[in-house]
């Protein structure tokens, strides 16, 4: 069916190649003689230069980079994550205090380990909405920290022992 096709095609390919006319490059200045008659001006150059920077000095700042990160946590800690070695392993100092982030990466653990993890960012999201929080934040905060967890057990090749599992389950909520 291809080689039809083509056939087909090849004689519109001819046509077209024999109405195109190649330039005349006889009459074409050469690189040297092009160098060598245009003379450039350097205050010209320092215009231009001075143009580009003003436009440069007055574009706006793109609000989505300059926008403040607000970062969202509940009133209350919420997230003991004292139950389970495997998940005080996987949080940082800076992450402590983040119950977005550490349910994202109790979250990450279960998921890895073969857990459920779906009730426990239900109950998280409804009490995240309840206490006035952009919903749609938080559920993205929690799927990346979800993700960089689980990555990370991934990477490091963990494997989850029952002990793992009854730790993971210990967590509020489950």
């Amino acid at each position: 069916m291809m080689k039809y096709l083509l056939l087909g095609l090849a004689p519109l390919a001819l046509a077209a190649c024999q109405t195109t006319s190649l330039p005349d490059l006889s009459r074409a200045p050469s690189v040297e003689e092009s160098l060598t008659s245009e003379t450039t001006d350097d205050v010209a150059v320092e215009d231009a230069v001075s143009e580009v920077t003003e436009e440069i000095e007055t574009v706006e700042a793109d609000p989505i980079e300059d926008a403040p990160v607000v970062k969202q946590t509940l009133s209350e800690p919420y997230v003991d994550i004292s139950p389970s070695p495997l998940v005080q392993s996987l949080v940082s100092p800076d992450l402590q205090a983040d119950d977005i982030a550490l349910m994202g990466i109790v979250n990450g653990a279960r998921t890895y380990c073969g857990l459920d993890w779906q009730p426990s960012f239900v109950t998280f999201v409804n009490i995240a909405n309840k206490q006035g929080l952009d919903v749609s934040i938080v559920a993205d905060d929690h799927g990346f920290y979800m993700g960089s967890a689980r990555t990370a057990l991934e990477n490091a090749e963990y494997e989850c022992s029952e002990q793992d599992l009854i730790d993971l389950r210990a967590i509020d909520p489950y």
